[in-house]
């Protein structure tokens, strides 16, 4: 009473206190101290706010204590807080605050990490770009939480995602950001500073514009964000799995050049999970490589005589690369388009078993998001020079049944049965030198 009644109370003088005895581990000490604060944050004229980045990981802390009383005192106080936060945005340091909420979103408290991600989905939501530098520790955070199942941590889930998309729509955002402005020169005349200021060059201070605004994405640190999210591909969840795959794809699509350092490393990962139980994770990891492999951005598109060289090089890895010839269709696709389908079917020569079960899932889906024409060139082409005969029979069986009874081959097989252009001619011709690992097969393209 005499604190709220009195307007002569000390804060910065009573701070350093509140901070020693926070971190207390007795019950009573943390009702003691939970109290207190309650009571400063209720007085009028004391703005609270500014100084919960100091108390912040303290008040979590007791949040974690086994007294279900405590923990409800905490909770209010907590729920307090960031009503204010919502209420007066402008005053709020988060920044400063984001790491610690970062930290107690991954504890194994139920109450304590909902909280967390609660106040994590309201920090983003308010602040935006100012969490972009903090997208792989939050990523971290909330990642393992799509997986729960149990009603008991459904509402956890429930904000993970809320949080996962919300960043999400951060990095698509067409924001243009500028950097911050730097001081002209006092050498800069007057009448230039004058000119510069017309052009927008210039603010009325004297301080630059920077003339290539940016947009949020580029903001990233890519570095750790792609390690988070390869880190997250090896998870048990499909559905973190699923996320981490769409995030990947996202980045893929709003900033390709700097994604340009990261293929190598993703694109091993992203082969060897081709092979996972669910269909929902290789859906979306085909798409995922149907992005790196089928986009015409400038770090994909290689010269003619390069491609040659690429393909030639990838199946010499593969042992068939000796007096291997192109029809020069499949030396007209980017460098990843061949490696990724020499090392699918590598892949399939050696995991028999994922070829019964999802060859043609795979290659039908491949067809749907590629063109189905270059999928099946490159493929016959990569085949004739195939030396396992056994495995090149069972492909090309396997590769005509997609084209006969698939509905996303349908203007393939209309192609292949008007044979009045050039082009519908080689693209015959390419097939059937092919297809003559298997003489049904063979057969089969004749009578289309």
């Amino acid at each position: 009473d005499v604190v709220t009644e009195s307007g002569m109370f000390d804060l910065n003088g009573f701070m350093p206190l509140l901070r020693e005895q926070i971190y207390t581990k007795n019950p009573f000490g943390r009702q003691f101290v939970i109290s207190w604060v309650s009571v400063l944050d209720a007085v009028p004229d004391m703005d609270f706010v500014i100084i919960l980045p100091e108390i912040l990981d303290g008040l979590y802390h007791i949040l974690e204590d086994p007294t279900p009383e405590i923990k409800r005192i905490t909770d209010t106080v907590l729920g307090e807080f960031l009503r204010s936060i919502k209420a007066n945005p402008s005053r709020v340091d988060f920044p400063g605050m984001i790491n610690i909420l970062i930290t107690h979103a991954q504890k194994t408290d139920e109450l304590l990490q909902l909280t967390a991600i609660t106040w994590i989905r309201e920090f983003v939501n308010l602040s935006g770009p100012q969490m972009l530098p903090y997208t792989s520790g939050i990523l971290t955070a909330i990642l393992p939480c799509l997986a729960y199942d149990g009603d008991n941590r459904r509402n956890i889930k429930d904000t993970a995602t809320q949080v996962n998309s919300s960043l999400m729509k951060l990095i698509t955002s067409k924001e243009k950001i500028v950097k911050r402005p730097s001081k002209l020169s006092e050498s800069e005349g007057n009448d230039e500073n004058r000119q510069k200021i017309a052009e927008g060059k210039m603010n009325e201070n004297g301080e630059k514009i920077d003339e290539k605004p940016t947009t949020l994405a580029e903001t990233l640190d890519l570095v750790s964000v792609v390690e988070v999210l390869t880190k997250h591909l090896m998870h048990t969840s499909v559905q973190t799995k699923v996320a981490v795959l769409k995030w990947i794809h996202l980045l893929f699509l709003n900033i390709p050049h700097r994604m340009y350092d990261h293929i190598e490393e993703l694109f091993t990962v992203l082969m060897r999970i081709l092979v996972d139980p669910s269909d929902d994770v290789v859906q979306q990891t085909l798409v995922v490589l149907a992005e790196i492999i089928g986009s015409s951005a400038d770090y994909t598109s290689i010269g003619e005589s390069e491609a040659r060289k690429s393909i030639k090089k990838e199946l010499e890895k593969s042992g068939n690369g000796e007096n291997v010839k192109f029809t020069g269709d499949s030396a007209q696709n980017n460098k990843y388009f061949t490696k990724f389908l020499v090392n699918l079917l590598r892949l399939f020569s050696q995991n028999r078993l994922l070829l019964e079960e999802r060859g043609a899932f795979i290659i039908r889906e491949l067809c749907v998001l590629l063109s189905a024409e270059k999928i099946y060139k490159t493929l016959a082409e990569i085949l004739l020079e195939e030396q396992n005969l056994r495995f090149a029979c069972i492909m090309i069986q396997t590769l005509n049944v997609i084209l006969l009874t698939s509905s996303e081959l349908f203007e393939l097989r209309n192609k292949l049965k008007n044979l009045k252009s050039e082009d519908s001619r080689r693209l015959f011709v390419c097939l059937y030198r092919s297809w003559c690992h298997n003489p049904v097969a063979t057969v089969a393209l004749c009578l289309l």
